[in-house]
């Protein structure tokens, strides 16, 4: 539906807190108007797809599809319905720079986190993201882990989430705290001083599952037309 995503989230959330026994009406969400923009050039982190430029959408998320199929513990999930642009979860000036793709499935959301080590006499072994999303009845089933990300490096981590059994309850908010371990280099050669290391850890920004992360956009040149059909 070519309607504005945020407004249809608004409506829909006020539908539901107010008891009605009428069906909702897409008619009443505002259409959006869609804007062609040239391809923008932005840094690529962990799979090297644009962040949402010359790419398209169909190939970014067939390219997504094949790399999570990939992954033993979600060759179950089926197709991918939709696949979210990078969010940042941290400042770009910080020593570990993450952004988080959401990859929605029918009952279950993949988040991947592309982390950009920026630090160039450390490297990071074991990395996953730890998400608590239980208040929102978000079931946390599976991380896996980038086993290694070294100096100036970036790597990717998966977290795999189950979305609540109720099919209204679909936005909530997930908070996201990156633990790994911590291995001191030399920053000529890159190599490890210590093989032990230590555990650390670094909390980022909360990632959001709205009401847009579950809608589909189709674009129609002709409204009126296609809503009649």
């Amino acid at each position: 539906m070519n309607v504005s995503l945020s407004a249809l989230e608004r409506l829909l959330h006020r539908y539901t807190m107010e008891p009605t026994t009428k069906p909702f009406d897409v008619r009443s969400v505002p259409i959006e108007t869609v804007h062609v923009e040239q391809p923008k050039t932005d840094i690529n982190i962990g799979v090297g797809l644009p962040r949402g430029g010359t790419e398209s959408k169909t190939n970014r998320e067939d390219t997504y599809g094949e790399q999570l199929a990939a992954i033993p513990e979600f060759a179950h999930l089926g197709p991918i319905f939709k696949s979210s642009l990078p969010v940042d979860l941290t400042e770009s000036e910080v020593e570990y720079v993450v952004r988080c793709i959401k990859h929605v499935f029918s009952h279950y959301i993949v988040f991947q986190f592309d982390i950009n080590n920026t630090l160039n006499d450390q490297l990071l072994e074991r990395v996953s993201v730890q998400m608590d999303g239980s208040a929102e009845g978000f079931e946390v089933v599976h991380y896996t882990p980038c086993q290694v990300i070294k100096c100036n490096d970036t790597g990717s981590t998966y977290t795999l989430v189950k979305l609540p059994d109720d099919s209204s309850a679909v936005t909530g908010s997930l908070a996201c705290t990156m633990k790994y371990t911590v291995k001191d280099c030399d920053p000529a050669t890159g190599e490890p001083d210590d093989e032990e290391g230590y555990a650390d850890e670094f909390v980022l920004e909360d990632v959001e599952v709205t009401v847009s992360d579950h809608v589909q956009k189709v674009l129609k040149t002709n409204w009126s037309a296609s809503w009649e059909e």
